[in-house]
């Protein structure tokens, strides 16, 4: 789809801009000299909780299941085979060419980190996109149990279509509201990460 595409574009992107940034700090000779090169640092527990939840998908497996034209087992083990390989390719990259370039002192945020520019307000927007399209793919997971259950669990009769279809839309409005009112206030991405994983 447009929007998944155009999320692989945001993080490509992303890549080249830490990329640009880490190989001009190393030409300058300008990379921190306080870096652990076993990445034991501050944030350490956090980064590697934050890892887990980008691969933990077991929720969101039989919901993309359904929706793969074609499917088979050995079909979409492919692809998660190719998945999981670029998504390795991707938070190696970013996790260190993120702390090699900018040290202990990196933010939790690492668009923060990076110089404030056309080039990163560009990205920062297009993590826009990256959300829209990442959203999604967790909300079917989290309705899924309500959505598939049977019709007879709400009633008999004509009523029953019409609970049920309520029901999904108030656990939609649910798990909106429960991402967006926090959202609103915390402003740390890496408070999030430690409450996220523990």
């Amino acid at each position: 789809s447009f929007s998944s595409g155009a999320a692989i574009i945001v993080n490509l992107y992303l890549m080249i801009l830490v990329g640009v940034e880490f190989f001009d700090r190393l030409d300058r000779d300008n990379l921190p000299h306080s870096i652990c090169e076993f990445g034991l640092a501050k944030g350490s527990v956090t980064m590697a909780s934050t890892m887990m939840q980008s691969v933990i998908i077991q929720m969101c497996v039989l919901p993309m299941y359904k929706e793969l034209e074609n499917r088979s087992p050995s079909k979409f083990g492919r692809i998660l085979l190719m998945a999981f390989s670029t998504l390795a390719v991707l938070f190696i990259f970013l996790s260190v060419a993120g702390y090699v370039a900018f040290g202990p002192t990196v933010n939790s945020n690492l668009l923060v980190s990076l110089p404030h520019n056309t080039a990163m307000n560009v990205v920062q927007a297009g993590m826009i996109i990256v959300l829209a399209a990442v959203y999604p793919v967790m909300m079917i997971a989290m309705i899924a149990p309500v959505k598939n259950l049977p019709l007879e669990r709400f009633g008999a009769g004509p009523g029953a279509a019409r609970k049920k279809s309520l029901a999904v839309a108030g656990l939609t409005i649910f798990f909106v509201a429960a991402s967006f009112v926090p959202a609103l206030k915390v402003k740390s991405l890496g408070l999030v990460n430690v409450l996220d994983g523990a």
